[in-house]
């Protein structure tokens, strides 16, 4: 190893300029390098070696025999990617003297840190009949080595649902967009699986969840199940149930509200709720009915 005296009156390290080393990360006992000393005026062998300073948590140890510098513990780049060791090199003589150097040391990474979402799952909503191409969120993670190992592409996972099948990923900013318009009377809570890949070797990775809430829009119109038909006996008092009407709405959530209207409507009456139509009025059916026996009636919804 060539190393600059940075002070000394004895030459122990050789004068050369400074050269720096590289470690592999969680490689411990491995060599980094082989010091050499020299002195006009004693033996090399009485002169010790020491790190005096840059390594606090004794990552590196110098062997005393053969003056290797060696790790000693796996060193971690996430922790720290560079070390600035000064080591020592004194004499055993009755007025000792020292000479320092110092070595650069940096730490290669590799690939042993999967990526990390910034959550541990994600939620979203959109609405239902919107554009295509339509922006929903953009989820993020990050990964703790460098290089090549730290960058990430983001895709979605075919979990064997339909939902993916509306949503696109970009692959680079984690951006997530819907394919086409979506309908919340087929889907009212989507589930993405997301994958965080890094482009290490072996590649290393990380799943979330997103979950997309489709909201409802009122775009369909309630529509009752059939023709309805009953029956009342005339002079029936007022109050008299006669029949209850049912409907539908494919909306999600919707409240239906009735109403009666039409030339017979002041006869009756309709829970504004239920939908059960009973008399208003007793009926005498040679006298109110226009059509005879029967009476018409429109349901509308309010």
């Amino acid at each position: 190893m060539c190393l600059q005296i940075l002070n000394s009156r004895l030459n122990f390290f050789q004068n050369l300029p400074r050269q720096e080393f590289t470690v592999v990360e969680h490689d411990p006992n491995k060599l980094v390098t082989k010091l050499t000393v020299r002195s006009a005026n004693v033996s090399t062998n009485g002169i010790l070696l020491s790190i005096v300073g840059g390594d606090p948590r004794h990552h590196f140890r110098l062997d005393s025999h053969t003056r290797e510098l060696l790790t000693t513990s796996e060193v971690d780049r996430e922790y720290r990617s560079k070390y600035d060791l000064w080591i020592a090199a004194i004499d055993q003589h009755a007025q000792p003297m020292i000479s320092y150097a110092n070595v650069v040391i940096n730490v290669l990474d590799i690939n042993d840190n999967k990526p990390r979402f910034e959550m541990v799952s994600y939620s979203a909503s959109v609405a239902e009949n919107g554009e295509s191409n339509e922006l929903v969120l953009k989820i993020r993670a990050q990964d703790s080595d460098s290089g090549k190992n730290a960058d990430i592409s983001y895709s979605l996972l075919n979990d064997g649902t339909d939902a993916w099948k509306y949503f696109r990923i970009d692959e680079k900013t984690g951006e997530i967009f819907t394919i086409t318009s979506l309908d919340a009377e087929l889907f009212r809570e989507c589930r993405l699986s997301v994958i965080a890949r890094d482009y290490g070797s072996p590649s290393l990775s990380a799943i979330t969840v997103v979950k997309i809430e489709v909201l409802d829009e009122n775009d369909n119109s309630p529509r009752f199940s059939n023709l309805f038909h009953g029956t009342v006996d005339e002079n029936s008092p007022p109050g008299t149930p006669i029949i209850q009407v049912t409907s539908y709405d494919a909306d999600f959530n919707s409240t239906l509200e009735y109403g009666l209207e039409g030339v017979d409507a002041d006869k009756f009456s309709i829970e504004q709720h239920t939908g059960l139509i009973s008399l208003a009025t007793e009926i005498d059916r040679e006298k109110v009915c226009l059509l005879g026996n029967t009476c018409s009636l429109k349901i509308f919804f309010m």
